[in-house]
């Protein structure tokens, strides 16, 4: 059963996911004190809300951009944190995404800022607040219904929240012994199959379409870190417009 680090990693990338399409915060004066218990980042937007489910489970969640680059934002945070006697928590997926944050041991709530470089140059700031052990504790996550999926996926994280009038999922997760070839053409198998209409099918991801709603997977190798095996790595992002997010329980701002 994955701990509620690695849990929060794999949380992480489903941000990143939701990041390329370009969601990003409408400019507004910089905003003082703190986001989501985490100082606020000079130079920034005003941190717009945009809470969500991650695996059924409520997250607090801001997002603002910057023109700084991701390594000053990280530098940032790890500076302003280490006067606060907190063990730091950090983590880089690569040069342009990151995270960086910690676990509060009074509340058992867990504080980061993700820094996603866009391709305009600018960074977005994705501030995260939540208690990570109902995901470490619960049974093993099934990607949604309707969505299309591989069987026998493993290590999943999904989420789940509305910004700007538009419903936003992500989904990640493993499917052991499949390459990246052989996983693109099952899932568009399985999209066309549910109703899905596949607008690109590249050797890079596949674009769907279905109704009012659009839905982009990207699929690389990885390994399965529970039995070092390969395995096919799914990342996939669903916009609709107008479309409600689930209810969740009210949070403080």
């Amino acid at each position: 059963m994955p701990g509620p680090i690695p849990t929060l990693r794999r949380a992480r990338l489903a941000l990143l996911s939701l990041a390329a399409l370009g969601c990003a915060a409408a400019a507004a004066a910089a905003e003082p004190g703190e986001v989501l218990g985490l100082p606020a980042y000079p130079f920034t937007s005003r941190a717009m809300p945009a809470d969500m489910l991650t695996s059924g489970v409520p997250q607090q969640t801001r997002i603002a951009v910057t023109e700084d680059p991701v390594r000053t934002v990280v530098r940032y945070y790890r500076e302003a944190l280490a006067p606060r006697g907190v063990t730091v928590l950090e983590h880089a997926f690569g040069p342009n995404a990151a995270y960086v944050g910690y676990v509060d041991l009074g509340t058992s709530l867990t504080h980061l800022v993700s820094a996603i470089g866009q391709a305009d140059g600018r960074t977005l700031l994705v501030f995260s607040s939540m208690d990570p052990r109902p995901l470490a504790l619960g049974a093993p996550a099934a990607p949604p219904a309707d969505l299309p999926a591989l069987p026998r996926a493993v290590s999943v994280v999904s989420t789940d929240g509305e910004y700007g009038g538009t419903r936003h999922r992500t989904l990640h997760y493993l499917s052991p012994g499949m390459t990246p070839e052989g996983a693109r053409r099952a899932l568009e198998a399985r999209a066309v199959a549910e109703g899905w209409r596949v607008q690109v099918g590249d050797g890079q991801e596949l674009r769907l379409e279905r109704g009012k709603a659009s839905c982009t997977i990207h699929v690389r190798a990885e390994v399965d870190p529970d039995t070092g095996s390969p395995a096919a790595s799914v990342s996939m992002v669903v916009l609709e417009a107008g479309a409600e997010a689930p209810a969740r329980e009210e949070t403080e701002p």
